[in-house]
């Protein structure tokens, strides 16, 4: 199972119910904002897909609320994007460039034919 490393900001992470008590080692991605100060969480794939909308919306109001300059950096198995974090950045990126990352982990997973 792949587990996801989230570093946010805390009143992002506060608005996501993110718990998964089944993760047990496996791969790692993250997603991580920079250039803010962050909390960290680790929860599973399924937990992040289950709550993507809530995700990107969390990550949309969070920029309109907030004139600092911010990135969010995904990073997996051969996958590394950039979105930059500003207060007109649209949920529809966020969840593109998140669903990105997850498809292609998915795929890198998968075994061979």
């Amino acid at each position: 199972m792949t587990r996801v490393e989230l570093g946010l900001p805390q009143d992002v992470i506060d608005d996501l119910d993110l718990t998964d008590d089944s993760l047990r080692g496996g791969d790692l991605v993250s997603i991580v904002m920079e250039g803010v100060e962050t909390a960290s969480v680790v929860t599973s794939v399924a937990a992040l897909a289950a709550q993507l909308i809530a995700f990107a919306s969390s990550i949309r109001r969070w920029a309109g609320r907030h004139r600092s300059p911010a990135r969010l950096s995904l990073r997996g198995r051969h996958v590394s994007l950039v979105v930059d974090i500003t207060p007109n950045v649209s949920t529809a990126r966020i969840m593109e460039a998140v669903t990105h990352l997850i498809e292609h982990d998915r795929e890198v997973g998968k075994p061979s034919d």
